[in-house]
């Protein structure tokens, strides 16, 4: 469903308060941009630093972003938003590289290029998610509530802001409300077994090890390298190698 559908059903002038969100922080390697109300703007490392630490900011992993900015992991704060946590409420189970670029993805978005584009692209998914929640459509609206009213008491910086959006539109009253933790009082029971597989090898080789991991973190918006985690992707290809011998597997001790 796009923003602008959301936009619509759900009738939103743009001013709800729930809406007025902070700054949103990128900082993938060697760079670093900002983008508030005025925009995306390139900023140096102790501009950055700053934002981080002094809030209110919003940021895709915010012990990656402090890592990056070379300062230890921030303490939980109302003034830190991280959206990759917004994402895992609105959307649960739908997976999400953690990054901008890969909630811009998830979003459906197309790949942020450079840090302004990323600031950019975390802004702008965070309204999105907001606005899924204020439509009258999102499935299990009044369980999300009761969720999020279990979060707000463990002091989740996003919690009165979702409450806002979830109550944009009416919500039914709920006869008996729980936690919203048990979510497996509500499912049906059933059983399931994989089918039988056919046994075989299916070996990869060091080389193509080392590949598929640069490509993975490249998807993910991490355009780093990792010398240790290849060299330890590549060693580890060998484990899985056909074994030439009945009863004595490939081994490999890290």
């Amino acid at each position: 469903m796009s923003t602008d559908s959301l936009t619509a059903s759900a009738s939103l002038t743009g001013d709800e308060p729930w809406l007025a969100l902070p700054a949103a922080l990128a900082v993938p390697p060697g760079a670093g941009a900002v983008c508030d109300e005025e925009g995306a703007r390139k900023i140096g490392r102790g501009a950055a630093e700053g934002i981080f630490t002094t809030g209110p900011v919003m940021v895709a992993h915010a012990s990656l972003t402090a890592r990056r900015l070379g300062i230890s992991p921030p303490p939980r704060s109302s003034d830190l938003l991280d959206v990759l946590e917004l994402f895992a409420f609105v959307r649960p189970a739908k997976f999400c590289a953690p990054s901008p670029t890969g909630l811009a993805l998830a979003m459906g978005q197309s790949e942020p290029k450079g840090a302004e584009a990323q600031a950019l692209a975390l802004r702008v998914a965070a309204t999105g998610l907001l606005k899924e929640l204020a439509d009258p459509a999102y499935p299990q609206r009044e369980d999300a509530f009761t969720l999020n009213e279990t979060l707000s008491r463990a002091g989740w910086s996003w919690s009165w802001r979702v409450a806002g959006a979830l109550q944009h539109q009416p919500l039914r009253a709920r006869a008996h409300r729980g936690s919203g933790l048990d979510v497996w009082s509500r499912l049906a029971e059933w059983e399931d077994e994989a089918p039988r597989g056919e046994a075989g090898s299916a070996p990869v080789d060091s080389e193509s090890a080392r590949i598929r991991l640069e490509k993975l973190l490249q998807a993910s918006g991490l355009d780093e390298t990792r010398p240790t985690q290849s060299d330890y992707a590549a060693e580890a290809a060998y484990a899985f190698s056909p074994r030439n011998e009945e009863g004595r597997p490939r081994v490999l001790l890290a």
